[in-house]
């Protein structure tokens, strides 16, 4: 697969792919940076294989990196623009920062969040990427929120086109 090429603005998007039956979150989250939906760095949390199972769901998370064709997703149902990054950010400065997210619940979620998830990765690096001025989405509830009613009728739709949805949020810009 060929690296994004240089001195060209970049998008991030959220990609939302349903998880498999039995999980405790409806579906699985990460972050693509890419400057159209053909090819894009994405970056994400995976329950590590075999990791040993808790009523919570996996005991176990592993960073998750890599180059894809975005054309090709077979699993994502929705991909979300966030909005653009400044010039001259790029993949290897995305997986810095949000390569430092502990796989633990951050200590503001607590109240809400009962178990260490994709989503909850997902919103601290948004968080994350909002203070660093990376990206702007001064809401990242509602955001999340955004995202789940977007994919919830994703999901429903792609069971009649082999398409993800393709949107842009109103939450980041």
């Amino acid at each position: 697969m060929t690296a994004l090429p240089p001195n060209v603005p970049f998008k991030l998007y959220a990609s939302l792919e349903p998880n498999a039956k039995g999980q405790v979150e409806p579906f699985l989250w990460e972050l693509i940076m890419s400057q159209d939906t053909k090819i894009g760095f994405h970056l994400a949390v995976r329950a590590k294989e075999h990791s040993p199972k808790t009523s919570h769901g996996p005991a176990e998370w592993i960073d998750h990196e890599g180059y894809s064709n975005i054309e090709s997703l077979r699993r994502t149902c929705l991909l979300v623009e966030l909005g653009t990054l400044p010039l001259g950010i790029r993949g290897d400065y995305l997986k810095t920062i949000v390569g430092r997210i502990p796989h633990v619940i951050p200590p503001r979620y607590h109240p809400v969040e009962q178990v260490f998830t994709s989503r909850v990765w997902f919103k601290e690096a948004i968080s994350i990427l909002q203070a660093g001025g990376v990206i702007t989405c001064p809401n990242v509830e509602l955001l999340e929120q955004e995202l789940l009613d977007m994919a919830h009728r994703a999901k429903e739709a792609r069971t009649n086109t082999a398409q993800y949805a393709v949107r842009v949020s109103q939450c980041c810009f």
